[in-house]
C-alpha cells in the first residue's frame, strides 16, 4: 500500500463516525510518532506496541473532555496486506476508541473486540456502523446533531 493509499484509507475509515455527528479532520502529514502524548493527535504505523495487537489508541482526558488521542497500527501485520477491508475495520474501530467508545459485546459491530468473537471472514467485516455502534455513539454525543439514540 502506498502512502497516499494509506492516507486515503484512514480518512475514509474516520468518516463512518459522521453518522453520529462526529467529524474528524485530516490536517496533514507529520513526522511525529503516535503515542507520544505531545498535545497533537496522531494516527500512524508503529512497532512500539504489543505484537498481538492490530491497533492501539492512547489518550488523555480532563474534566470529561478529550484532550488528545493517538492511534497506532502494527505495520508488520501481514493480514493487513492481504485484507485491506480488515485494516479499514481496525482503523474505524480505533477511531471509535478515540471518540470514547469501549468494546461492544456484539460480534458484528465495528467496536467488537475480535478476541471475544469467533474468527470472521475478512471480506465480510463491518466497515460501516451497525445500529448498535450508532446507538452507542449517539448516547455519547447526543448534542452534536440533535438526534437521539434509536430504541
Amino acid at each position: 500500500m502506498t502512502k497516499d493509499e494509506a492516507r486515503s484509507l484512514v480518512i475514509e475509515a474516520s468518516k463512518v463516525w459522521e453518522a453520529c455527528g462526529v467529524l474528524m479532520i485530516y490536517e496533514g502529514d507529520t513526522n511525529r510518532m503516535p503515542g507520544a502524548m505531545d498535545d497533537v493527535n496522531v494516527v500512524g504505523w508503529s512497532l512500539v506496541m504489543p505484537p498481538q495487537l492490530r491497533g492501539l489508541t492512547n489518550g488523555r482526558s480532563s474534566g470529561g473532555s478529550l484532550i488528545e488521542r493517538d492511534i497506532q497500527f502494527r505495520s508488520d501485520r501481514q493480514e493487513f496486506k492481504l485484507h485491506v477491508r480488515l485494516l479499514q475495520k481496525v482503523i474505524s474501530h480505533e477511531f471509535g476508541h478515540a471518540i470514547g467508545l469501549t468494546h461492544s459485546p456484539q460480534c458484528n459491530d465495528i467496536m467488537t473486540l475480535a478476541a471475544d468473537c469467533p474468527p470472521a471472514d475478512p471480506h465480510t467485516l463491518p466497515i460501516n456502523l451497525t445500529a448498535f455502534d450508532l446507538k452507542r455513539c449517539l448516547a455519547l454525543y447526543p448534542d452534536l446533531n440533535g438526534r437521539s439514540p434509536p430504541d
